[in-house]
């Protein structure tokens, strides 16, 4: 009896190892989630040494290891390390890493300007430890940087405002976002609200001033004012997504809406906020006529200074002429 033999399948190939190389040019939110956090992690190192040292030199009166302008860089970049660079990249690593993953996406948008935001960070936090090498030491200004001490010093302080820099291009993502959110709901309220409306349309004006690092003096007061007040009387729940999205941007991120409010980052655009358009394999389009779009739901070039339910209200008495 002859006995035929199946054919075998040809072997799954062995995964290729994984390289250094990949792990620097990666744009997998899961390997960008665990950089920060070794990120983090390397800086909460540095900034805990730092830490051991201020200790050391408080344990007893006087001056025991460091001279008072030493203890103030390692005060200052211990406060600056443990902020900038380990508490906020660990939200930000455990957000890139689980956020995707809860929501379905496969990855985070962008995920080369978020690979670029992760990078910044090292190459910050080297430019402000590197004072350290210059003329006059490093920043000592405490980690606030407030005037006018931190005008007296020298290249080390110019170093710690170049790093911070380029540090805020992490953050700096945030208000603009919620600028482009503030917006995106305050173009689509209809307007039967006035509260959601008109506190909208204020609270995109401010965030907009804000992002661009030149708001007025009352701005930040205004918009809190706005933020309690925008979903008075509302009819449904466009109003409090208003107060759930900025008053989330404000709490998580206070440093970075303070530092736009104060010019010293550099000034931002909001974010395009829109509806989806299409999905198609993998790729997200969204609604381009958003960009035009009036808040009284018109193209015009020119605002009408209408809101989409008095434009209703104008359509029904005509029909009733």
């Amino acid at each position: 009896m002859a006995v035929t033999q199946a054919p075998r399948r040809a072997a799954v190939p062995e995964p290729v190892p994984r390289r250094l190389l990949d792990w620097l040019t990666t744009t997998d939110h899961k390997r960008i989630g665990i950089l920060y956090l070794v990120n983090s992690f390397t800086f909460f190192a540095i900034g805990g040494v730092f830490a051991l040292l201020m200790r050391t030199e408080l344990a007893r009166p006087g001056i025991q290891v460091f001279a008072p302008h030493a203890y103030n860089q390692i005060f200052t970049l211990h406060g600056t390390l443990m902020i900038f660079l380990v508490i906020f990249p660990l939200l930000a690593g455990f957000g890139n890493y689980f956020v995707p993953l809860q929501i379905g996406a496969l990855d985070m948008a962008f995920p080369r300007i978020n690979a670029l935001s992760f990078w910044l960070l090292p190459v910050g936090g080297l430019t402000i430890l590197s004072g350290f090498l210059a003329k006059g030491g490093a920043a000592a200004a405490g980690w606030t940087g407030y005037p006018p001490l931190s005008e007296q010093l020298g290249t080390g302080q110019d170093l710690w405002i170049a790093g911070l820099i380029l540090i805020s291009g992490v953050a700096v993502l945030d208000p603009a976002v919620a600028a482009g959110v503030a917006r995106f709901l305050a173009v689509e309220s209809c307007g039967q609200c006035a509260a959601c409306k008109g506190d909208g349309l204020t609270i995109a004006e401010v965030l907009g001033r804000v992002v661009h690092s030149g708001p007025h003096e009352d701005d930040l007061e205004l918009l809190d004012s706005r933020l309690t007040s925008v979903a008075d009387g509302a009819r449904c729940n466009l109003a409090t997504q208003q107060q759930v999205v900025i008053g989330s941007v404000f709490d998580l991120f206070p440093e970075s809406i303070d530092a736009h409010a104060h010019g010293t980052v550099l000034p931002a655009a909001p974010e395009f906020v829109a509806a989806i358009a299409e999905i198609r394999d993998g790729t997200v389009t969204l609604d381009e006529q958003q960009r035009t779009k009036q808040p009284d739901w018109t193209h015009d070039e020119i605002y009408s200074g209408k809101w989409p339910a008095d434009r209703l209200d104008d359509h029904r008495e005509s029909l009733d002429l």
